[in-house]
């Protein structure tokens, strides 16, 4: 059964303390799994708050390159690192050689209960994990930016009848369509985890959308 974390809670732009990512961490039997990696900043922060759980880090991956959600990737030297398409790990056998690969398709199988999956919209390049809780029969979502906060929630039931109308396809409202489709809680890159209550009418209109 998998655990879903908030270690860092992420914060605006308009917060007195300025902007910063949220942090995750995903314990899914042996495979713990941290998503991003901070802010040049709260890497203490982030190592404190990791001694509260009775397990090591062994897989970090990145939502995207924005530097408030990378910028301790160093701190986790023993880790297997997931950023973009790539896929980065020290050697088992010379611990000075690096190993790197890339993700064959998407999504990609973490562990039993984790895939990830890529997207766009808020850069070229986004990556979401999803995670099915068992016990709460449940699936959460580790949004990054594609969700800032609860309001894209509100903003997009708005917007729904963009997708349908336009010609081009909204790269963004396309990734958002299919976080509101795949979770139940979303957990976005600067605001407080939310419910979504409505996601198999979000999975519903985005088949409808696609296929009817």
């Amino acid at each position: 059964m998998a655990e879903c974390h908030v270690i860092i809670q992420g914060r605006p732009n308009d917060d007195p303390l300025g902007a910063t990512g949220t942090v995750g961490l995903i314990i899914d039997g042996t495979t713990v799994i941290l998503i991003d990696a901070g802010d040049p900043w709260n890497g203490s922060e982030i190592l404190e708050k990791l001694q509260s759980f009775p397990c090591t880090v062994n897989h970090v991956v990145v939502t995207h390159g924005h530097l408030d959600h990378c910028a301790n990737l160093g701190m986790f030297p023993n880790a297997t690192i997931i950023m973009d398409w790539d896929i980065g790990r020290r050697s088992k056998e010379n611990p000075k050689r690096a190993e790197y690969s890339v993700i064959p398709q998407w999504p990609f199988r973490i562990s039993d209960n984790c895939e990830i999956m890529n997207l766009s919209g808020h850069t070229a390049s986004d990556t979401i994990a999803i995670v099915q809780n068992c016990k709460n029969k449940i699936y959460v979502v580790y949004a990054g930016d594609l969700i800032e906060d609860s309001q894209d929630l509100t903003k997009f039931e708005d917007l729904q009848l963009e997708l349908l109308n336009s010609e081009e396809e909204n790269e963004l409202l396309s990734s958002q369509e299919f976080i509101f489709g795949a979770g139940d809680i979303i957990i976005p890159g600067h605001g407080i985890q939310f419910k979504n209550s409505d996601r198999l009418l979000f999975l519903f209109f985005s088949f409808w959308r696609r296929f009817m």
